[in-house]
């Protein structure tokens, strides 16, 4: 019986797990930036107009 692939993907998983709350925060985050960032130059286009 031969369990490293069994062992890699349990690792992959946990891996997985401990790096996708990063990955979420960081992306809402950059979201949230972007939004903001988005409304104020269609602000700025508004006042131009």
């Amino acid at each position: 019986m031969d369990y490293s692939d069994e062992r890699e993907s349990f690792y992959f998983i946990h891996f997985f797990f401990r790096f996708l709350p990063i990955f979420v925060i960081f992306n809402f985050c950059c979201g949230f930036a972007l939004i903001r960032s988005y409304q104020k130059i269609k602000f700025k286009f508004r006042v131009i107009k």
